[in-house]
């Protein structure tokens, strides 16, 4: 419902410091002078009930690297097809992706299991699988849910101060989201 939306944003909210915008400042300065199409971000948040990602921290990325990235946990493994679903997303291993086990150790598609934290990078296919050139297993276990990729679309809404489409997700920015200037750390 609206109501436990708006509970949501507002429960999530605190003040922000230089080099972090929140929501308040994303609506006075206007989504579109903050992002445009095409910027590369990194986004940290958690699911709502629709499916859209609800935006904690979004991190403008300068860096000329072109992957896409999901970090979060490994949720099925398909060792017929050597796939995996990571965040929703449909992964597709193949003999050229590496694997590594944190910090640097050599892994294998059969060392993976729902559950664990994972980074992989990649690209998505025209179907829209994520086609994985790399895959971390992560030292740490916890439930991490982060993208990173290029803005595709960015679009108004009377609910938040704006929505932006990574990976074909919805990314939803409400009140509670921190912008951090890339290099900065985050609270």
């Amino acid at each position: 419902s609206l109501a436990l939306f708006v509970a949501t944003l507002w429960a999530a909210g605190v003040a922000a410091s230089p080099a972090h915008a929140r929501g308040a400042e994303l609506e006075e300065a206007g989504i579109a002078s903050r992002f445009a199409v095409g910027d590369r971000v990194e986004v940290k948040g958690r699911f709502l009930a629709d499916g859209s990602l609800l935006a904690d921290e979004i991190e403008l990325k300068r860096e000329p690297d072109q992957d896409e990235e999901l970090r979060g946990l490994v949720e099925s493994v398909d060792s017929a097809t050597g796939g995996l679903s990571v965040l929703g997303f449909a992964v597709r291993t193949s003999g050229e992706t590496v694997f590594i086990r944190e910090p640097d150790l050599p892994a294998r598609f059969e060392d993976l299991s729902p559950g664990m934290r994972v980074k992989v990078e990649g690209h998505r296919d025209p179907e829209g699988r994520f086609v994985a050139a790399k895959v971390r297993i992560r030292i740490k276990q916890y439930a991490e849910r982060k993208i990173v990729g290029a803005i595709e679309a960015i679009e108004a809404d009377a609910r938040s101060f704006g929505v932006l489409s990574v990976l074909g997700m919805k990314v939803i920015l409400g009140e509670g989201t921190e912008l951090i200037e890339e290099g900065a750390a985050a609270r």
